[in-house]
């Protein structure tokens, strides 16, 4: 019997803004990349900043996956090649002034069914998809956590993260409730780490004794301005030769997700994973 091989899917979310969800959605997949792993970037972020980083001049507000929703498009006829190896994008779409519509349509489980179909067909094309959530709960973040298998969850190195732990915990618990029963925890990730501050490494202690250790990358990703010019599609970073070295953080988180994925199959009979419904 031949075996389909389908992509592994990962949403990046937090309810809390200015974590580091967009950040990390790109940078892991520009590394995941690099790797030789082909990896397609789905934009639910209606802020649309995977566009403003990837795509070049002259490409402005391109259909993407909200006009799938919408009826207006089909997901194959939205992907964009980026400039980064190994990386297509969909964006989030053409702005749309009846938002309350969006939002009633991403609510709708037929919407989330024909759209999740059409992610499983595409995704024999891919070995990883990863989805850039916004911020809060709203239907376009269950949206996007009922196409995930597993989703990571940036925790930014601030001492308000040590007061708001329990209720992060329970938004996980909740949105994995409410979007997708079968959601994984593919770990929390901590953000913005100042190696020369105490609290940053009293902060790391504590998340890593508070979630299980299944649940946490046990490496960080440090602050740097480096971050905030990679959106830029100017001046890049990822797009340097060499690499800045803080870019080079993420490389480890993608490395620490590959090693995971190769003990998970080494371990589990070989199968075509099937599609909620």
């Amino acid at each position: 019997m031949n075996v389909i091989l389908m992509a592994k899917i990962i949403a990046v979310a937090n309810r809390k803004g200015g974590v580091g969800k967009t950040t990390t959605a790109l940078c892991l997949a520009h590394f995941l990349g690099r790797r030789n792993r082909s990896v397609l970037l789905i934009d639910f972020d209606p802020q649309n900043a995977l566009s403003a980083a990837l795509l070049v001049g002259g490409q402005k507000d391109p259909s993407g996956a909200m006009d799938v929703v919408r009826g207006a498009a089909n997901l194959i006829d939205v992907i964009i090649r980026t400039r980064l190896t190994n990386i297509d994008l969909i964006p989030y779409g053409r702005p749309e002034s009846r938002l309350g519509e969006d939002e009633a349509l991403l609510g709708m489980r037929d919407k989330r069914v024909a759209f999740a179909d059409s992610v499983s067909r595409l995704s024999t094309r891919y070995q990883y998809i990863l989805i850039d959530c916004p911020p809060g709960s709203s239907a376009v973040v269950q949206f996007s956590l009922y196409l995930a298998e597993s989703v990571i969850v940036p925790l930014q190195c601030q001492p308000l993260a040590l007061r708001i732990m329990p209720r992060i915990l329970t938004d996980i618990k909740q949105l994995i409730e409410t979007a997708n029963p079968s959601l994984k925890v593919e770990g929390v990730l901590l953000t913005m780490y100042d190696f020369w501050e105490p609290i940053s490494q009293a902060i790391a202690a504590e998340v890593w004794s508070f979630f299980p250790r299944k649940s946490t990358f046990h490496a960080v990703i440090r602050r740097s301005p480096v971050f905030e010019r990679i959106f830029s599609s100017d001046e890049n970073p990822l797009l340097e030769d060499p690499l800045p070295e803080e870019l080079l953080d993420y490389d480890v988180i993608a490395q620490l997700i590959l090693t995971k994925e190769e003990g998970e199959h080494s371990t589990e009979p070989t199968s075509a994973p099937s599609k909620r419904k």
